[in-house]
């Protein structure tokens, strides 16, 4: 009786530990699946995002497209995870706009800032207030290439980025200015330097174009049946000793700009079958018309002077066919009038650059025949 006595005290400590290590057993299978699943919630959570991010960088990596004045959202710092919103929702209450009407365009900038477009030729600077740092917008002849080409190594990021309806390129530097945004326009390279302020406060959301062409009037030919917009300031006067008037038979029409300083820019019809037909060789395209009309740009020589004329082609010759069969030669030049030619006080950049040659492309731009 004894011994039994002794067997049952012997094992009451067994069946508890048993029964202890059955509970432990039950809540260890019990929970460990709702770890399992908590784990994998948090895993996917993770990796869902982390997707997203590769996705967005790897998109701008690979596209390296910006749009500004769009709707669309991209990340213009592909090599970090901040979101750089480029778009035309920046809130610029309060903002002035200046406007250049040489240069063409406009942009907002916070009030007060200091503004200098008068010490440097075709080159604007920005002062904001209370610092020493200096954006600007120069607008210069020089391509996108020989822009690209003067970085050498300083180029952190590069992408392609549209500004008011034009692509261009935009580039991180290491030195210098943070910043560079290039596009090109009618033969001339709009380059916007951004210290710090332009691309802080996101103005190129704000850049645009200004029209060339308000107010102009258009002129109608029915000898040859087209159409073209001018200046109404360059129309037939202002020649030095040389007033011609035209009207719609007319076959031979100057649009000319008013002199300074002796020079004066000239936009040049001939319509009939005597007009000089020459090969354009020497030159580029710098525009083409929605006609199919080129405009063809090329250094001419005269007295040992250069000249940039401008050639209507749609070809390479300088004569182009109206669709009633009348023959046209369309061109523009400094001091086209004979004995004015090679007197021009402008070298050849300087002509390139002034604004009556620019007034001359959007003119030509506009040329179209009538229906």
């Amino acid at each position: 009786m004894k011994n039994q006595k002794g067997v049952i005290n012997l094992a009451l400590p067994i069946v508890i530990a048993v029964v202890l290590l059955g509970i432990i057993a039950f809540g260890y299978f019990w929970y460990l699946p709702k770890v399992n699943e908590n784990k994998n919630a948090n895993t996917n959570q993770v990796v869902v995002n982390t997707n997203v991010n590769q996705n967005a960088n790897s998109n701008q990596n690979t596209n390296g497209t910006v749009i500004v004045n769009g709707n669309e959202n991209v990340n213009s710092s592909a090599n970090t995870n901040t979101n750089t919103v480029v778009n035309s929702n920046t809130n610029t209450a309060g903002y002035e706009t200046y406007t250049n009407n040489t240069l063409k365009f406009s942009i907002k900038h916070p009030a007060g800032w200091t503004i200098d477009d008068a010490s440097t030729p075709n080159k604007v600077w920005f002062n904001p207030v209370g610092t020493e740092q200096l954006d600007s917008i120069e607008v210069e002849t020089r391509s996108l290439t020989d822009w690209l080409a003067s970085f050498d190594s300083d180029i952190v990021e590069q992408r392609t980025i549209t500004v008011d309806g034009y692509t261009g390129t935009q580039v991180d530097l290491t030195a210098f200015f943070l910043q560079e945004t290039a596009i090109p326009k009618d033969g001339q390279l709009y380059i916007i330097r951004s210290n710090r302020y332009i691309k802080d406060l996101n103005l190129l959301s704000t850049f645009q174009f200004t029209d060339e062409t308000a107010g102009w009037k258009t002129y109608i030919s029915t000898l040859a049946n087209f159409t073209i917009d001018y200046n109404p300031d360059w129309m037939t006067t202002g020649f030095e000793g040389l007033q011609s008037t035209f009207g719609p038979n007319s076959d031979v029409l100057y649009f000319h700009s008013q002199p300074s300083n002796g020079d004066y820019i000239c936009v040049d019809i001939r319509i009939g079958s005597t007009v000089s037909n020459f090969s354009l060789t020497g030159g580029e395209v710098i525009a083409t018309l929605p006609n199919g009309l080129k405009i063809y740009q090329q250094q001419k020589m005269y007295q040992d002077k250069s000249y940039p004329m401008l050639t209507l082609t749609r070809s390479d010759t300088s004569v182009i066919t109206a669709p009633n069969g009348q023959l046209l030669w369309v061109m523009a030049m400094f001091n086209c009038v004979q004995g004015d030619i090679g007197n021009t006080s402008l070298n050849y950049q300087q002509q390139l650059s002034d604004e009556r040659f620019l007034q001359a492309i959007e003119m030509l731009k506009t040329f179209a025949f009538s229906s």
